[in-house]
């Protein structure tokens, strides 16, 4: 619970980076906590339990939304440096 006895996870916003199944699965139990859920995804365009998908473009404005930000994606050349430094800019001072 926190400070005000509000469980820690509701209302908050979680960004996932990358809509495989474990992002799917994920995203099924955030909103069960109450949370609002984000993906961005270079090549899809909806995906279950999501409240909204965005594509990679819109990252660094997604970040200034979340209260999480967790990234799903395989490692490689497309996706290295994903996360940079306007990305980590972007994010709440309160992010995690």
């Amino acid at each position: 619970m926190g400070a005000m006895g509000q469980p820690i996870l509701e209302g908050k916003t979680i960004v996932i980076v990358g809509l495989g199944l474990l992002a799917e699965h994920l995203a099924e139990r955030c909103k069960l906590f109450g949370m609002t859920v984000i993906g961005v995804s270079s090549g899809r365009a909806e995906a279950a339990h999501f409240d909204e998908v965005h594509p990679r473009s819109a990252l660094a404005k997604l970040a200034a939304r979340a209260d999480f930000l967790l990234l799903l994606v395989p490692y490689s050349t497309e996706t290295h440096h994903l996360i940079d430094r306007d990305v980590i800019a972007a994010m709440k001072p309160s992010a995690s």
